[in-house]
This record gives C-alpha cells, structure tokens and sequence, in this order.
C-alpha cells in the first residue's frame, strides 16, 4: 500500500512576502550605501579639524535637499515605467525612459549651476560660521558635477526598479563606494602618489567615483535589450506629453520630500548658530 507524501506550497501571502523583500532588500541596501559614503568622507576628513568637518558636513544638507527634489522625479518615472512594463507596452517603456533621462540631465545641470554660483550663500543659510567659508565653498563647488551626475542617477535608477531590476543600482553605488574610500584616502592625505589635497580631496573622490557610477548606468541602459533601456539612435527623440506626465506624478512627491528637508535644514541652521 503506497503512502500519500503531503506537499505544502507556499501561499500567496508568502509567495508576496518574498517577492516584497526580493526587490525590497537592494533598495534598502542601496540608502545605506549612500548614507555610509557620506560618513566615510567626514570620518577621513576628521584629522583635519574642526573647520574641516563642519565644511563636510553642512555640504550635505543642500545634497539632500536637491536629492529630495531628484527622488520625487525618480517618482515620476517609476510609475509610468511600471505601468508601461505591465502592460507589455515596450516602445512606451522605452520612451519613458529616455524622456526621463532628459529631463534628469536638464534639472541636474541647472541644480548643479545654482549650487556651484551660491555657494557660498548656501553656507551662510545654513548657519556656517565665516572661517568656514574658504574651505567649504571650494569643496561644495567640487561636489558640484558628482551632484549632477548623482542626481541624474537617481532618476534613471528608478526607471531601472519599476521593471523589477533593484539590484543593478546597489551594485554600482557598492563598487562606487568602495573606489570612494580608495580614492578619498588617497587625495586628502597625498597616498599612493596622489597630491595631498585635504578637505578638496574628498571631493574629488566623491565626484569622479559619482561620476563613473552614472557613466556604468548610461552604459548598462544602452546594453539593455527590454525593459527600462535607451537606444543609441532614438536618444534625441524625446516625447513631450510622455515629459509632462512625470513632471506631473513628480513635482507633487518633490514637493513633499523637499519640504520634509527644509525642516530637517531649519533645525541644523539652529544648531550651527
């Protein structure tokens, strides 16, 4: 007499729960990564001094503040990528994309133009004392084109997860991060036959590792063959409706994280002073 052998498959709850933390667990190790390489940078940088730290540390709050509005966009292209690789609609996908790589480039760069001509006004409106002005100013303006390129990341990362690809950014910010802490040890304290630069160095560290983390993404959406992609060829096509429709989903979710930053601001301004 044979015996019944019971199989138990999973439920739909749990089948949910582990696509959940699937997708979920990159994106959380990702934030982690990009808040662990701002703490490197102040942590090397602590040698150097009191002026030196606060310089990289006020630095960080008009980051976060443009990467708030530069999530909300990211915002605007998850949705509509999401819907598009739902629907099995590849050439909107497509063109989503390549809509909000224009708009990332177009908004990076005036940000970045903004932030690198007030400087020093920014250091001011954050409470900074006058001697840290000749160095804060100088390596906020360094930040300046990794802020771009971080920026524009932002959002063409988030077109990447829609379609279920999470892991993808987390690689590149891990091997970003990693050269960072190479890179910054060696130009704040002149190793490995790199100038001694100090409080700059770590700027330059930061923006040519952000840098090259944009250029392993530009080069992995243009190796893709479905999905979230861009083609070489219909790079300059840019659908203007498709544009206004993350514009619409995403000034609203920057709105909100913009804000949420202004009052963290408001109360460091209140601390530094």
């Amino acid at each position: 007499m044979e015996t019944a052998v019971r199989v138990e498959l999973p439920t739909p709850r749990q089948t949910t729960r582990k696509e959940i933390l699937k997708l979920a667990w990159p994106v959380v190790a990702e934030q982690l990564l990009a808040t662990m390489a701002n703490m490197v940078d102040a942590a090397l940088v602590g040698r150097l001094g009191a002026i030196a730290t606060a310089a990289v540390g006020l630095t960080q709050m008009p980051h976060w503040f443009m990467v708030g509005l530069f999530m909300g966009l990211g915002v605007g292209v998850n949705a509509l990528v999401a819907r598009f690789h739902g629907a099995g609609e590849e050439e909107k996908l497509e063109a989503t994309t390549r809509a909000g790589f224009w708009l990332a480039v177009v908004v990076s760069l005036v940000a970045g133009g903004l932030v690198w001509a007030y400087a020093p006004e920014i250091f001011r409106l954050v409470g900074a004392e006058a001697d840290v002005l000749p160095v804060g100013v100088p390596f906020l303006r360094m930040m300046v084109p990794g802020m771009v390129a971080v920026f524009w990341s932002l959002v063409l990362s988030a077109s990447l997860r829609a379609t279920g690809d999470t892991r993808t950014p987390m690689l590149i910010n891990l091997v970003a991060n990693l050269l960072n802490v190479i890179m910054a040890y060696a130009f704040i304290y002149g190793h490995f036959g790199a100038p001694a630069l100090g409080v700059l160095g770590a700027g330059v560290a930061t923006s040519t590792t952000r840098i090259l983390g944009a250029a392993a993404l530009f080069v992995i959406l243009l190796q893709r063959r479905t999905g979230a992609r861009l083609e070489l060829r219909k790079l300059f096509s840019i659908d203007l409706s498709l544009l206004w429709r993350i514009l619409k989903v995403g000034v609203i979710a920057s709105s909100e994280r913009m804000f949420s930053t202004i009052v963290y601001i408001s109360y460091a301004r209140i601390i530094n002073t």
